[in-house]
């Protein structure tokens, strides 16, 4: 073959189309600059209550052109349904992942700053996440978040006729009314439906982002299973959902010395790291906690990583933590000058071991830490010798 990659996508789409032939079903897509991987687990949490023991889902960050022909080779004709996450980072990346997996359903989560080393701009990742409407089959069922601007247009231009936003947004199909967070480990979340309905239900998937992640997921598998979901029913569902997965996203951790450290060392762009900031802010008001921010630089954003810093800098200082340590190069100078110039004071460290000993001294038993960075950072390093130490 002239490519082994395309390849392993041809025998993959091939093998999705000889799935649907035996009876196989739906395929729901998920991209997205922030809050795919949350918004996979809890649709497959979801599809998993309707169909156990019938589903194949993502698993850690297979989302690439290897990743996501690996999974879908695990379908046979035992599954009713696949949820599969797209990730990319240059373009055309989601155009063919979709072409490989076929999705009958797409659900496009947020736009924003991420990989802009390969996408240029803020229009590149438009331009490359609006694949996952326009390869929709006309009956399929296209899903974004009402509260983007940029996803709204790309919705309502979908081919598939069934479209569906969510959020905070009036217009929502499925609207999010009330959100209460319980410890660091739940959220109570009321939800409104078009049709005048309302579920009331707790979810593991904490902050802003994870309530919206609910949101996405309930209106996905509503619409294209033709169910409904009560309150009960959808607490008992998420229950399930599986945080980590090897891609660790606001993972909670208790210590045995009582340190609370959140685990969100697997990625980072500034959308996700300032919803992270808030979630963990909000957490740790709930448990009456001092805040610790451990906060490593951002990688790939291009000609936005200046002004991607120098936002986080600012939502750093505004969230009036006990410490705020700044972790890597030069990007990371800009987060901690954008919190000085906000009067808020932050120390520097510019490699994961200076500031893995300054955590180290200045965190004390009753801190809650929040540790987030780009995966390349190293920052996962932090946490594991906090873990150590805390045991």
């Amino acid at each position: 073959v002239e490519s082994s990659l395309r390849a392993l996508g041809d025998l993959a789409r091939a093998h999705v189309a000889r799935w649907r032939k035996q009876g196989g079903g739906t395929l729901i897509g998920i991209t997205g600059s922030a809050g795919k991987t949350t918004t996979r687990v809890a649709t497959a949490a979801l599809v998993e209550s309707l169909f156990p023991g019938q589903l194949v889902a993502t698993r850690g960050n297979l989302n690439n052109r290897i990743g996501v022909p690996m999974m879908l080779f695990s379908l046979d004709s035992q599954h009713r349904a696949c949820v599969v996450e797209l990730g990319t980072s240059e373009p055309g990346e989601i155009a063919e992942l979709c072409r490989i997996a076929q999705p009958n359903v797409g659900i496009l989560t947020l736009i924003a700053a991420a990989h802009l080393d390969g996408l240029g701009s803020i229009e590149g990742v438009e331009q490359e996440k609006s694949a996952i409407f326009s390869s929709l089959p006309a009956e399929g069922f296209a899903v974004g978040n009402g509260d983007d601007s940029r996803v709204t247009r790309l919705l309502a231009s979908a081919p598939a006729s069934q479209r569906l936003s969510y959020g905070r947004s009036s217009e929502a199909a499925v609207r999010l009314l009330e959100r209460t967070p319980i410890g660091m480990t739940r959220s109570s979340l009321v939800i409104g439906h078009a049709d005048g309905r309302h579920s009331a239900f707790e979810t593991p998937l904490v902050g802003e982002a994870g309530a919206l992640a609910c949101a996405g997921a309930i209106a996905a598998v509503e619409a294209a299973f033709g169910v409904q979901f009560d309150g009960p029913r959808l607490t008992e569902a998420f229950a399930k959902v599986q945080l980590g997965e090897g891609a660790q996203r606001l993972v909670p951790l208790e210590l045995a010395s009582g340190l609370l450290v959140i685990d969100d060392t697997y990625n980072a762009n500034p959308t996700s790291m300032v919803a992270s900031i808030r979630a963990v802010l909000e957490m740790a008001k709930a448990m009456s906690r001092p805040l610790v921010l451990v906060l490593g630089e951002m990688r790939e954003l291009g000609s936005e990583a200046a002004l991607g810093h120098e936002q986080v800098g600012r939502a750093a200082a505004e969230s009036g933590a006990r410490l705020v340590v700044a972790v890597g190069g030069g990007e990371a100078q800009r987060m901690t000058a954008a919190a000085q110039a906000a009067g808020f004071q932050v120390l520097y460290a510019p490699s994961v071991e200076q500031g893995l000993e300054a955590v180290l001294e200045a965190v004390t038993a009753s801190d809650m830490v929040l540790v987030k960075s780009s995966r390349s950072v190293g920052t996962d390093r932090i946490v594991a010798e906090l873990a150590r130490r805390h045991g």
